[in-house]
């Protein structure tokens, strides 16, 4: 919990902002679109009760906050209230320290708005997810190498070292695995932004979003 609250509230995650979030007491804003977010509560939780009756009884960790300036020029909902849980593997017989994220939101588009606020919502917090999995798995000095134009002479070397751990970091290095042959896959790419960056380094099974009607249960 305490890496998350570090890489992703404070540093912002790697997201392409053109500055990192700035932080007054527990609330931040991200600027742009001047949104602020408050913390509300960053929670250690008690694991000895070993009854799989309630899934807070596996959760480690629990973090929560809300959008507090909604508004059409910054965040087009009524309401955002988020909860990050971070979960031990019980299950894991090499006692490796598996931890399992999952992030709840309970938002309220404005009206007419849903399908923009769930697609540009669910590519945010897919790339904080993604982000951070690079983050913690491979550290904050793994670079990618902006390189030449491919056929370009390998003289000319490395022109940027850029963060893995970041949205651009993440945007190149899919590139550089592209295996895709043929243009037109690599054309209609280029025009699913939301698509930027995943890859099967850090989209693996069993991750993704789900989206369903409902409050967030306690």
């Amino acid at each position: 919990m305490n890496k998350w609250l570090k890489f992703a509230w404070k540093e912002g995650s790697g997201l392409p902002l053109p500055i990192p979030p700035i932080q007054v007491g527990d609330a931040r804003w991200l600027v742009p679109p001047f949104l602020k977010e408050q913390l509300l509560s960053a929670i250690t939780i008690n694991n000895d009760n070993n009854s799989s009756a309630s899934k807070i009884q596996h959760c480690g960790a629990e973090v929560q906050y809300q959008v507090d300036n909604p508004s059409l020029f910054t965040y087009q909902v009524h309401s955002h209230l988020g909860r990050i849980r971070f979960f031990s593997d019980r299950n894991d017989n090499n006692n490796s320290g598996a931890v399992r994220m999952e992030w709840e939101i309970e938002v309220r588009p404005y009206r007419g708005w849903s399908a923009i606020v769930q697609n540009f919502t669910g590519a945010v917090v897919s790339c904080y997810a993604r982000n951070f999995k690079c983050h913690i798995q491979e550290g904050p000095d793994t670079m990618v190498a902006l390189k030449p134009p491919r056929g370009g002479s390998d003289s000319a070397g490395v022109l940027l070292q850029i963060r893995k751990d970041s949205w651009v970091g993440g945007v190149l290095h899919t590139h550089l695995k592209d295996q895709r042959s043929t243009v037109l896959s690599q054309t209609v790419a280029l025009f699913q932004p939301w698509t930027w960056g995943r890859s099967e380094d850090y989209d693996g099974e069993g991750e993704g979003e789900e989206w369903t009607d409902g409050i967030l249960s306690k």
